[in-house]
């Protein structure tokens, strides 16, 4: 007697595949018969290159649509998962981004606009995150540091809240509050204008510069730290990237 070949299931086939009966009818799907020996390569098995149809059975294979379906599914539960179908999951795993293996997330994103916005979202809290922690060393704070900067910047008799708040990096709800905090702690002053009482102006005093210069070469470190995978040519095309995104929003605003 001929031994039955082993049979693999490709693709849609499983989904019309039934354990008591398989399709039947012209348009039926053909099965594709795999001997059990190993290829040189490594745990595969070749293919005879014979096709069975339900109409059209090599007479040398005796195969009927029960004994077929008896075989897929016992063989599905007893070995899991088909070689294709471990394959492709293990394809799908390897196609994930790494956002979505970071996020653990089980679906595709909806769209690459989505993915990039997410992933700059993600970058910058991974960024603010180091930052923080620098900061917190100081007492300080990443918009308090960054109130310090615009102040020694600028200058001279020193600029109103308004200024302030339209230079700092990241939007700031409560510039006032900010300025508040930093003026108990020694670090700046208001002054009121004696051309007109009604404007207050800021400044960084003595202990604000003093500070500032103690912070700038642990800023900067870390900032070459956390950049240093890219080349000169990659943090410049991240740049260009970047403030494209920004201007294109500015134009349409």
């Amino acid at each position: 007697m001929v031994p039955r070949p082993r049979l693999q299931v490709f693709g849609a086939l499983l989904a019309n595949v039934s354990r008591d009966r398989l399709p039947r009818g012209p348009h039926a799907p053909a099965f594709m018969a795999i001997e059990p020996q190993r290829l040189a390569g490594g745990n595969r098995y070749a293919a005879t290159g014979v096709k069975i149809r339900h109409a059209q059975q090599p007479a040398n294979i005796h195969v009927d649509t029960l004994s077929v379906a008896t075989y897929i599914s016992t063989t599905l539960r007893r070995t899991g998962p088909l070689t294709m179908h471990r394959r492709q999951s293990k394809q799908n795993a390897m196609a994930k981004s790494a956002l979505q293996r970071e996020l653990r997330k089980k679906h595709p994103f909806s769209s690459a606009e989505q993915e990039a916005a997410l992933n700059i979202v993600r970058t910058q809290d991974f960024l603010q995150g180091e930052f923080a922690d620098l900061f917190t060393q100081y007492d300080l704070s990443g918009p308090q540091y960054n109130v310090l900067r615009i102040l020694r910047g600028t200058g001279g008799e020193g600029v109103r809240t308004t200024e302030i708040s339209a230079q700092m990096v990241a939007r700031t709800p409560d510039i006032t509050r900010l300025v508040d905090r930093l003026e108990k702690a020694g670090l700046v002053c208001r002054a009121r204008t004696s051309a007109d009482r009604r404007v207050v102006l800021v400044s960084i005093t003595k202990a604000g510069l003093e500070l500032l210069a103690r912070l700038d070469k642990p800023v900067l470190e870390l900032h070459a730290r956390l950049m240093k995978r890219l080349s000169k040519a990659e943090l410049a095309e991240l740049i260009r990237l970047l403030e494209k995104v920004r201007q294109a929003e500015a134009s349409e605003s």
